[in-house]
């Protein structure tokens, strides 16, 4: 991540001239550390000197605050795949049975391949579960014919 892009977010000081400083001091510290991760691998010490006008320790709270407003939370797969599960709605078979079986029903936006022998249901599975899908979707405005 670009270092002036994850400034802007923590936000500057408020007030005219602390402001200004600290724009100038952001245009020498990006100059020399240009994204995040170079900052944060940087010697402190020298860059603070060499960017002139800041202090060793407001480089390093700039640092600690810049990492801990860029850095994500770890997920793991588990937790996206059951967030991913509540968000998506259930859609009903029209056969409670085979709902039962799937948990409550197909998920949307799922890719669920049906088999079975010729006239078994497969067609009136597909039809139960899209009527279920248009249940769940904000009813649209209906065109009428003249």
């Amino acid at each position: 991540m670009r270092l002036k892009r994850a400034l802007m977010s923590v936000g500057a000081p408020h007030g005219d001239v602390a402001a200004g400083a600290h724009l100038e001091l952001c245009k020498g510290l990006c100059t020399r550390a240009p994204t995040v991760e170079r900052l944060l691998t940087s010697d402190l010490e020298l860059l603070a000197r060499e960017c002139g006008g800041l202090d060793h320790t407001e480089l390093k709270r700039i640092a600690t605050t810049v990492a801990a407003a860029s850095v994500q939370p770890v997920r793991t797969a588990r937790q996206v795949l059951a967030a991913r599960l509540t968000e998506a709605p259930l859609l009903s078979t029209g056969v409670p049975p085979l709902d039962a079986l799937l948990k409550g029903g197909l998920r949307a936006g799922e890719v669920c391949e049906l088999v079975g022998a010729p006239a078994s249901g497969k067609t009136a599975v597909c039809v139960a579960a899209r009527v279920d899908l248009q249940r769940h979707r904000v009813p649209q405005p209906q065109c009428r014919s003249p």
